[in-house]
Parts: C-alpha cells; sequence; structure tokens
C-alpha cells in the first residue's frame, strides 16, 4: 500500500469514528442538527468531546464526519421487509429457534412412539387375531357342512340296505325303527339345507370392517346351531339302523338263552322268571318297542351268567 494510499485509509477511518462519536450524542447532534445553528459550533462540541479523551482531532476531520453523518454515507439502512428478509433472520437466529423446533420435533415423535406402541400396534394385533381366529372358525364350519354331508348320505344308503322284517313278530318293531330313523334323517337334510343357505362365507382380512366381521360372526353361528341340530339328528338315525341291524337275529337270539336257561336251572324259580323276560321281550317286538326287546335280552343273558 503507497503512503498516498495509507493517509487516504486514515481520513476515512478518522471520519468513520467522527460518525460513530456523533453517533453516541444523538441527543446533541439532534439539537445542534435540527436547530439551524452553525457547523462551526457543532465542530467545536466534537472537538471538545475528543480533546476530554486526550485525542487530536483536526478540524477538518471533524467537519467531514458531521457532513458525512447529514449525507447518511455511513448509515445503516435496513433492507425492506420480505420473505427473503424473514428467511435471512431465521437462519442468522437458527440457533434460538432450531432448539426450539428440534425439542418441539423429538416431543412429537416422542407421542407418535407411545401413540404407536400403546394404542395403534395393539389394535392391529387386536384385529389380526381376531381375523385369525374368525377364518378358523370359516374354516372349520365348511369342513363340517361336508362332513356332515357325507354323513347323511352314508346313513341313508345304510337304511336302504336294512333287510325287511321275515318274522311278522318283528314286523311292527322294524316299521316303527325304520320310521324313526327315516324321520331323524329327513330333518338332519332340512337342517343341514338351512346351513347351505347362508352361502360361502369368505375369509376376512384383519382390516375388514368390524361390521362386516360382526355380521360373518352372527352368521357363522347361525349356521354352526344349525349344524349341531343337524348332527343330533343323524345321531337318532344311526341308533335306530344299528338297532334295525341287529333286530333281524333279536328273536333267535331270545329263544336261544331262554332255552339254554331252561336247560340250566334246577330251580323253577329260575326258569319262571326266564319265561317273563322272553314274553315281555317278545311283547315288546310285536308293540314295535325295541328298546325294550333289547333290555329283555339283556335280562335274560344275565341270568344265565348267575346259574
Amino acid at each position: 500500500m503507497t503512503e498516498q494510499n495509507k493517509i487516504a485509509m486514515d481520513d476515512i477511518m478518522l471520519t468513520m469514528d467522527v460518525v460513530d462519536t456523533l453517533r453516541r450524542r444523538q441527543a446533541l447532534v439532534d439539537h445542534e442538527l435540527d436547530a439551524d445553528a452553525r457547523d462551526e459550533a457543532l465542530v467545536e462540541k466534537v472537538k471538545s468531546i475528543y480533546a476530554a479523551q486526550g485525542i487530536d482531532v483536526t478540524d477538518e476531520a471533524i467537519a467531514a464526519g458531521v457532513q458525512a453523518l447529514k449525507d447518511q454515507r455511513f448509515a445503516y439502512t435496513p433492507p425492506p421487509p420480505g420473505f427473503k428478509t424473514r428467511l435471512a433472520r431465521m437462519y442468522v437466529n437458527r440457533g434460538t429457534w432450531g432448539k426450539r423446533a428440534g425439542i418441539a420435533v423429538a416431543a412429537l415423535l416422542a407421542g407418535w412412539g407411545i401413540h404407536f406402541g400403546t394404542v395403534t400396534l395393539p389394535q392391529k394385533n387386536a384385529a389380526k387375531t381376531e381375523a385369525a381366529e374368525l377364518n378358523q372358525r370359516i374354516d372349520k364350519t365348511r369342513l363340517s357342512i361336508d362332513v356332515t354331508q357325507d354323513r347323511l348320505k352314508r346313513l341313508i344308503a345304510q337304511l336302504k340296505e336294512q333287510p325287511k322284517a321275515t318274522s311278522p313278530a318283528l314286523k311292527n318293531a322294524v316299521d316303527a325303527t325304520t320310521k324313526d330313523a327315516t324321520t331323524a334323517l329327513s330333518k338332519a337334510n332340512q337342517l343341514l339345507a338351512s346351513a347351505r343357505k347362508f352361502g360361502r362365507i369368505e375369509s376376512v382380512a384383519p382390516a375388514t370392517d368390524a361390521a362386516e366381521k360382526t355380521r360373518t360372526s352372527q352368521l357363522l353361528a347361525q349356521q354352526q346351531t344349525l349344524l349341531k341340530q343337524a348332527d343330533s339328528q343323524l345321531d337318532k338315525a344311526e341308533n335306530s339302523i344299528s338297532l334295525l341291524a341287529k333286530m333281524e337275529h333279536l328273536p333267535q337270539k331270545l329263544k336261544d338263552y331262554k332255552q339254554e336257561i331252561d336247560n340250566l336251572a334246577k330251580e323253577r324259580k329260575a326258569r319262571n322268571l326266564a319265561s317273563q323276560y322272553y314274553e315281555n321281550a317278545v311283547a315288546a317286538l310285536k308293540g314295535g318297542d325295541i328298546k325294550s326287546a333289547q333290555l329283555g335280552l339283556s335280562d335274560l343273558k344275565d341270568l344265565l351268567e348267575l346259574l
């Protein structure tokens, strides 16, 4: 830097210092400049301020400072308000609002995490469990319908295969038992048809509407009730068919047990009791009461074992 440039720079720095001093004495400046006092008086007052500080400043430097203050050459003019200005201030103050924003974001994330862990996640898990249990019921009901249908067909075929009564003594019993089996099979068929009227109930997803899940559960409950009733009727039919299968040989078994007791019994009392059991069983057969006839056969068997 040349000596001339250095001197010019010193003058500028001195002028800026004078302006700064004038600003610090704003009341003095306002009083002197707002009034029509002469600049020389202002120069003397500023010069006295520097003199009090032990600083020797020329009149020219002070005059230049006064003029610079008038011209606003070293004055700071803030930028006009606007979007860019707001962004700049936000950037400058980021240390202040950034911490607050970080705390707010952290609080929001913590709140979301707590809500997700205590509300959202349990609800999702509960929905998955509910859907899985409901789908298990759906699969079980579908299988039950197929099993019940197969059982119905099998029992109908077994009933058709039962031989007709060859003995007049068995006719009433066979007819009554066949009627019981036929009635039970007919009721089971009607109940199964009612269960099928609900159609094929489709599986549900965890996101399925709660009302739809409730409706599906209610339909399944109705289907399962009908299937239980159908199975109960099939149990009755199966028992009747089982009796029919044994009925053909029942009269002969009664005679055989009665004859064997008569041959082995030494006391008339035993023979008389055997005759009573036999006659009651035969009467039950003629009346179509197969269960009482079976009971008479069981009594004869027990009596024979005692001899």
